[in-house]
């Protein structure tokens, strides 16, 4: 009975190390291919990307947080797998853009709802009185 509880707390914590060790492993296979197809003069902003990831997830492997490393890991991974496929496409001219956001008016939030933007106040006149302001009186 003795042995089997470290046996058990070393498995169950030896298999976060474990995963968090295949996936480094992984991006760093991953990153070298993609430095080997010449990501890093075609796909300069991918691959930087993920030598970034790659970096920290060893970071935090060092530190023994597992899970972080685990998650920069795939994200080093994914980010080497765009760099290779910006290269297998011909270069940065033919990188996937982002989805287009709606464009918005600049007077799109006009209290009328229109596009048109509101006539400015004509300025007081020097003779013309102002409104008296109630809120510094005394009650």
């Amino acid at each position: 009975m003795r042995i089997c509880v470290p046996l058990l707390l070393f498995a169950l914590t030896g298999c976060t190390a474990v995963k968090s060790s295949v996936h480094l492993v992984q991006a760093e296979q991953d990153v070298t291919r993609a430095e080997q197809r010449n990501a890093d003069d075609e796909a300069v902003y991918e691959y930087t990307m993920a030598l970034r990831y790659l970096e920290k997830a060893r970071e935090e492997n060092g530190y023994a947080d597992y899970k972080d490393s685990s998650e920069l890991s795939k994200s080093a991974s994914e980010w080497a797998d765009k760099a290779v496929k910006v290269v297998e496409m011909g270069g940065p001219e033919y990188r996937p853009k982002p989805p287009a956001a709606e464009e918005e008016s600049e007077d799109a939030d006009m209290p009328d709802g229109s596009d048109e933007p509101l006539a400015p106040a004509p300025a007081p006149e020097a003779g013309d009185d102002l409104p008296e302001d109630d809120l510094f009186e005394d009650e």
